[in-house]
C-alpha cells in the first residue's frame, strides 16, 4: 500500500512538473522576442493589438485563464478577457517580486471566488459549471501563477508577462487514468 501511494505521488508530480516546464520555457522564449520588448518600450495601440493577436491566436494562451502584461509598477498594459488596462495588479506580491529579482516566479496560491468574479465573471461561470462547484458556497480556488520578467537589451526590467491558471480536475483525472485506481489531489 505504501509503495502504491509513493508511485501515485511520483506520477502526479511528473505530470504536474511536465506541464509547468512546458509553460515556463514557452513564456521565457516569448518574452525574449523583440515584439515583447517593443510592447513595453512603445506602449502604443499597434503594439497592444499585436499582444492581443498573439493571445487570441492561441500562441500564448497555453490553456491559461488569465494572461497579462504588467509594467514595472505592476499596472496592466494589456490582458486577455475583460480589459483592465491601467489597473494595478500584483497578486500575492508575485509580480513586484519577479520584477525586483529579475527571475521567473512560479507559485500556487489561493484565490477567492469573489476575486475571480471581479476579474472576469465569464471565466468563473464556466469554471463553476465545468467543475460542478456551487458558487453560493463562496469557494476558494487554487491558482498557478507564472510571472516572467521582460528585460530590455540593457537588462533593465520593463515589466512582466503574467500567467494564471486555475487548477482543474483534468490533471487529477489523468493521473487516476494512468494508475487505474487511487486518487490524486496534488497540483
Amino acid at each position: 500500500l505504501l509503495q502504491g501511494s509513493r508511485t501515485e505521488l511520483e506520477v502526479a508530480e511528473m505530470s504536474y512538473k511536465s506541464r509547468i516546464d512546458e509553460m515556463k520555457f514557452g513564456y521565457k522564449q516569448n518574452v525574449e522576442t523583440p515584439i515583447f520588448k517593443d510592447i513595453f518600450q512603445y506602449q502604443n495601440e499597434n503594439n497592444i493589438n499585436i499582444f492581443s493577436s498573439l493571445v487570441l491566436g492561441g500562441i500564448l494562451t497555453e490553456q491559461t485563464d488569465f494572461l497579462a502584461l504588467a509594467d514595472a509598477q505592476t499596472n496592466i498594459i494589456a490582458n486577455n478577457g475583460v480589459q483592465r488596462k491601467g489597473v494595478k495588479y500584483n497578486p500575492h506580491r508575485l509580480i513586484s517580486s519577479a520584477i525586483a529579482s529579475g527571475k521567473q516566479i512560479i507559485s500556487s496560491e489561493s484565490i477567492s471566488y469573489d476575486e475571480l468574479v471581479r476579474e472576469d465573471s465569464r471565466v468563473v461561470r464556466l469554471l463553476t459549471q465545468n467543475t460542478k462547484i456551487d458558487p453560493n458556497s463562496n469557494p476558494n480556488f487554487l491558482a498557478r501563477y507564472i510571472i516572467t520578467p521582460v528585460k530590455a537589451e540593457n537588462r533593465k526590467i520593463l515589466g512582466a508577462l503574467v500567467s494564471r491558471e486555475i487548477a482543474k480536475p483534468a490533471l487529477v483525472e489523468r493521473v487516476n487514468e494512468i494508475l487505474k485506481h487511487g486518487y490524486s489531489a496534488i497540483y
